[in-house]
């Protein structure tokens, strides 16, 4: 299985010095969907095999500009130009090698050869217009000229004008640009004497599809409106998320905040009885603000949660505690829904029982980044008696059919 994976990926990278990349990615997804013990075994393997050369173990991110350097040395490119530089395996762990490699501006290098010898196959890849470069023959330097046309949408306003701004005068900017609908936007308040947050960090949502490279040769999907077609939705497998190109365009500034995690995420939003539910995989992105004043926090994460709203690939803010209570999209009140997710399922009832067993931490106003909310608490009482066990009891023999 793992020789004919890395022969098509051969295969695909010989059709020219520009090819669709497709065929290429694809075989990297079926390898990343391999089941769990082979992909362990896979990495195990690889990296005794090459440990004595030492290659593909540190983490520098590949850049265009080091492309084009590799493209001038030619058919003299050695495993070793590429050491330094933090790959995706793919391919047999025995002879032979086969890397993607991501870059910025919606590119990734994909390389392959005999691991005792050298890459034979080099290409720059392109994954939104789905075309590709031979860096060995091909000009590389017209290439990225060509295709190096995305550019960050200007949102007319910058971190710090929204930062020094009132609340009034950023609901004025809302205002001016159509961001209205109370469902979606929500203006974050000045914080007063009383609503410094212990809370340091915040998951905003962002529409995905300009962020994630296709690993699959089909179109992919973010949106059903029928829980029937809820496995149509894109697969964490069938993607890679382009997390410099996430950062970008959040705009958050360095000195102030870490986005130290992009995932996704599906929320699942109910609809009245005789309409469609809603159900969409996002960008997942984990903000953490980097001061440890708490009146500072709470400045830069409303200044934050204001400022993203502006950009065009929001979609929501994960419900957060903000100064005491929650100010995120309103979550409506269903049965069973107690981490208010929009939907009933096993995380409900875990939701419950972190609560009980670990209120500190996982009770309302608890320390962990999702915890109960007080919505959260009603919409987990089953019986009407307030929380407990026995709602945990009740929300699994629900989903079993058994109430």
């Amino acid at each position: 299985m793992k020789r004919r994976i890395l022969a098509a990926i051969v295969a695909a990278m010989c059709f020219g010095s520009v090819v669709p990349v497709n065929a290429i990615a694809e075989t990297a997804a079926q390898s990343l969907q391999t089941g769990e013990t082979e992909k362990n075994t896979m990495a195990t393997d690889i990296n005794s095999t090459i440990k004595d050369i030492g290659v593909f173990e540190k983490s520098e991110k590949m850049t265009l500009d080091y492309v084009i350097e590799l493209s001038k040395k030619g058919d003299e490119l050695t495993w070793s130009d590429f050491e330094a530089y933090n790959g995706i395996k793919s391919g047999t762990p025995f002879d032979m090698l086969a890397y993607l490699y991501l870059i910025d501006e919606g590119y990734y290098l994909s390389v392959s050869g005999a691991v005792d010898g050298a890459p034979d196959k080099v290409q720059l890849c392109h994954y939104n217009q789905n075309i590709s470069v031979d860096v060995l023959t091909g000009d590389v330097e017209a290439f990225i000229a060509e295709y190096s046309n995305y550019e960050l949408s200007d949102i007319g306003y910058t971190f710090d004008e929204i930062y020094n701004m009132t609340e009034d005068e950023v609901r004025t900017v809302f205002n001016e640009k159509g961001l209205t609908d109370t469902e979606k936007y929500h203006v974050y308040p000045q914080r007063n004497g009383n609503t410094a947050v212990d809370n340091d960090s915040m998951t905003i949502l962002l529409y995905p599809e300009n962020y994630m490279l296709n690993l699959t040769n089909h179109e992919l999907v973010s949106h059903v409106t029928d829980m029937n077609d809820k496995d149509k939705l894109f697969k964490n497998s069938d993607i890679v998320w382009d997390s410099d190109k996430v950062k970008k365009s959040l705009g958050l500034p360095k000195e102030y905040f870490d986005v130290y995690d992009v995932s996704s995420m599906t929320v699942t939003k109910s609809a009245p009885e005789g309409e469609d539910p809603d159900i969409r995989k996002y960008c997942e992105c984990s903000i953490r603000c980097k001061s440890e004043d708490k009146d500072k926090i709470a400045d830069l994460r409303r200044a934050a949660l204001n400022y993203i709203q502006l950009n065009p690939d929001f979609a929501l803010v994960y419900p957060e505690t903000y100064g005491g209570e929650n100010v995120s999209t309103p979550v409506k009140s269903l049965k069973g829904d107690a981490n208010c997710d929009g939907q009933v399922d096993l995380s409900d009832a875990v939701m419950i029982m972190q609560a009980l067993a670990n209120p500190d931490k996982y009770g309302i106003g608890g320390t962990a980044e999702y915890h109960l909310t007080e919505q959260g608490k009603l919409n987990g009482d089953m019986n009407g008696d307030g929380l407990t066990v026995g709602d945990a009891q009740a929300i699994q023999k629900m989903l079993l059919g058994l109430e």
